[in-house]
């Protein structure tokens, strides 16, 4: 949250009682708090990975057999409840204050397919991405979406944003969506209603040069 959000580890620590570990604990202990409108929870990919994987999942490894296996029990387990479905992300920008990308960077389309069928085994749940930065339509992280919306049966959402350095790549996309869900696919784009904003500063988690190659 350091990295991806830019909110403080200190924050973070004041303000939540850290007094869960498993995805029921977690639902009981939103509950007892006090909130003054409804929410959605999804569960989160990353934090999945890391429970079932340890280092291994920090440093991008190719989940055993056994750790889908557990992922999909414990994706099965969140749903019954009360979870909404899945959140994972793909983006090179997303890192932590360190620069190490997520845990889901990049994960083989296996380990998304075995969350999916987890959510097709219970009928129910969202499979929410977000994707590589750049992607084009049909190809690359679009046609994985879809494969995993087409195997599971279940909707896939994805964040997109007009990009100033291809202005009409949308249309691409608006075009790639309509094929995919007369042909059997659940795939929804989720587009930014405004611009993007961030703060960037030499020593900030967003500087100059956060987005350049090693």
């Amino acid at each position: 949250m350091e990295g991806v959000e830019d909110i403080p580890e200190p924050v973070t620590t004041a303000s939540l009682d850290w007094n869960w570990e498993t995805f029921p604990e977690f639902m009981d202990a939103a509950e007892r708090r006090g909130h003054d409108i409804d929410y959605a929870v999804m569960v989160p990919h990353s934090a999945l990975r890391v429970y079932v994987m340890g280092d291994r999942a920090i440093r991008h490894e190719v989940a055993t057999a056994q750790d889908l296996e557990a992922m999909k029990a414990l994706m099965k387990e969140a749903l019954e409840v009360g979870a909404a479905g899945i959140g994972t992300s793909r983006a090179y920008v997303h890192k932590s204050t360190s620069g190490e990308l997520v845990p889901t960077y990049d994960v083989a389309e296996e380990e998304l397919q075995a969350l999916g069928q987890a959510m097709r085994e219970s009928d129910r749940g969202v499979f929410q991405m977000i994707p590589a930065v750049t992607f084009e339509p049909p190809v690359g992280d679009f046609e994985i979406m879809r494969r995993i919306s087409e195997k599971s049966g279940r909707r896939v959402t994805f964040t997109s944003a007009q990009s100033s350095r291809a202005p009409y790549e949308y249309r691409e996309l608006m075009a790639a969506l309509g094929d995919a869900n007369s042909n059997g696919a659940k795939m929804t784009a989720q587009m930014f209603p405004r611009p993007i904003g961030l703060m960037i500063g030499l020593s900030a988690t967003a500087n100059p040069f956060c987005m350049t190659a090693a």
